[in-house]
């Protein structure tokens, strides 16, 4: 005997179901408008040195060739001009940010009301998505449309027709545009296109007209793109990892844990674990689903991190499958709600868990930022009675770029002048940066630099999380040297 279909819902459930949606979306917005308000650090400089300095838009399509050129990112740049007011740069990535997390809303909505709610959660909550929808790089860009193209993709295998065709053209190609990074996700749904159409045909012709009609024009995109810049892109550098370590960094991430140590060891454990459950669920259900997360989220990005042949890697670069691995989640815990009592607490246990290390990230996020570094150039202008200030640092690279760009903040009252290693005089600068890019340590109270100078500790300017890094101010003492580490960068 078949069961008793269930109920629609009533009225008032509807109201509330729709008020719970409305307010995680606004959690989710004014978390990720908190992080908008801190300073630009080292790889959004330089992605606004690029926008800004463009002479055409299409310089950043044909000319700019370096990883930090994420193609929409650096194009809003362009568009934007030269801002004083740098939180005028993130504003396109924090909509591009609230609205990923609407979307994965509304498309987990084919999972059912738990789903949606589970996935508005996770994505509104995830630390890693809160971070990047604050920062001027084109992460956020990407993984918006990596969702709205799952969403037009979905759309087609249900009822195939050009409308949804042509939105899944745009997306992809849009996606493309936000980081090239966007290949993970998009090989996922190749994969799934397929599997789909292969279960639904029969015959080779129709699964691969329909295959054609989805994938042929962002893949001659990507291969163009290719052709005229991203064969000659040249990677900035970074901390040398290797693919394994990333991978398991960004499995970490997704559950809210920061790289690292056995803490984020184990939550990668936790987190492959749940991803497996997830394709082990569809596959049990049949639901060719599981080729989807398969591919996007172990296959393809294994395939693209051995074929790019890079010594750099990051977390960040498997940005677009944060929100996809954040939807098989929900629609797994959304499962594990409707069995046993016991699954249910798990359920609820695994998504407090989550959210609460997430929470903790995001609340450091907001209090430290990705460092102060406009308040280190303030703090030495306003302690030094010259009307020029010299700096050094221990890496010119880095931190010269950084004071290079705050110092306009305190001229014509303060000039600013950095010195390389190389250009460093013989009685030394007023003033010495050492940044550090992990977990605080204490600051080492002096420092000599190889001709005998000493640099005595005042203050530390620190910065929380994955992007930016710590500055510990040292300022020259008076007289001969003293006993200390070695100074680097001078």
């Amino acid at each position: 005997m078949d069961a008793a279909p269930l109920p629609p819902p009533s009225g008032r459930s509807n109201l509330r179901y729709a008020a719970a949606c409305t307010l995680i979306v606004a959690l989710a917005a004014a978390a990720r408008l908190a992080t908008c308000f801190d300073g630009l650090w080292y790889d959004e400089i330089f992605s606004v040195m690029l926008g800004a300095g463009a002479h055409a838009a299409s310089e950043i399509f044909t000319e700019i060739a370096v990883d930090n050129n994420h193609f929409l990112n650096t194009l809003m740049i362009y568009l934007l001009g030269d801002q004083e007011r740098w939180f005028v740069y993130r504003l396109p990535l924090l909509c591009a940010g609230v609205a990923t997390v609407a979307l994965a809303g509304y498309t987990a909505r084919r999972r059912g009301r738990t789903a949606t709610l589970l996935a508005l959660a996770l994505t509104g909550g995830s630390y890693f998505m809160v971070l990047f929808s604050s920062e001027v790089r084109g992460y956020a860009y990407a993984m918006l449309f990596a969702v709205a193209a799952l969403e037009f993709l979905e759309a087609y295998l249900e009822q195939p027709g050009w409308r949804p065709a042509i939105g899944f053209w745009a997306t992809a190609i849009l996606g493309l545009l936000g980081q090239a990074s966007y290949l993970h996700v998009l090989g996922g749904m190749q994969m799934w296109t397929l599997v789909r159409m292969a279960r639904v045909e029969r015959r080779a012709w129709p699964v691969a007209r329909h295959w054609l009609k989805l994938h042929a024009a962002p893949a001659g995109f990507f291969a163009l793109l290719y052709l005229v810049n991203l064969r000659h892109i040249w990677i900035g550098g970074g901390p040398i990892t290797s693919p394994v370590e990333a991978g398991v960094g960004a499995l970490a991430l997704t559950v809210g844990i920061l790289p690292g140590g056995v803490r984020g060891t184990v939550a990668a454990a936790a987190a492959l674990a749940l991803l497996i459950a997830g394709l082990v669920r569809l596959m049990r259900a049949r639901d060719d689903r599981w080729v989807l997360y398969f591919g996007g989220l172990l296959l393809v990005p294994a395939v693209v991190v051995v074929a790019a042949r890079i010594p750099f890697h990051s977390e960040r670069y498997f940005s677009t499958c944060f929100p996809l691995y954040l939807l098989l989640a929900a629609e797994t815990g959304a499962a594990a709600w409707t069995g046993s009592r016991a699954a249910r607490g798990g359920c609820l246990l695994g998504l407090a868990l989550i959210l609460g290390a997430n929470g903790f990230l995001i609340a450091d996020q907001i209090r430290a930022g990705r460092g102060d570094y406009l308040g280190a150039i303030r703090y030495m202008a306003e302690r030094t009675p010259d009307p020029v200030i010299t700096v050094c640092s221990d890496h010119d690279y880095r931190n010269g770029m950084l004071v290079t760009f705050y110092r306009r903040y305190v001229y014509p009252a303060k000039e600013v002048q950095y010195l390389e290693r190389a250009q460093v005089p013989a009685e030394g600068t007023e003033w010495y940066i050492a940044h550090g890019l992990g977990p605080g340590q204490p600051a080492v109270p002096l420092l000599v630099d190889r001709r005998g100078h000493t640099y005595r500790f005042e203050r530390r300017f620190p910065h929380a999380g994955m992007s930016g890094w710590t500055w510990d101010v040292y300022r020259r003492e008076a007289g001969g040297g003293g006993e200390g580490p070695a100074a680097g960068g001078s």
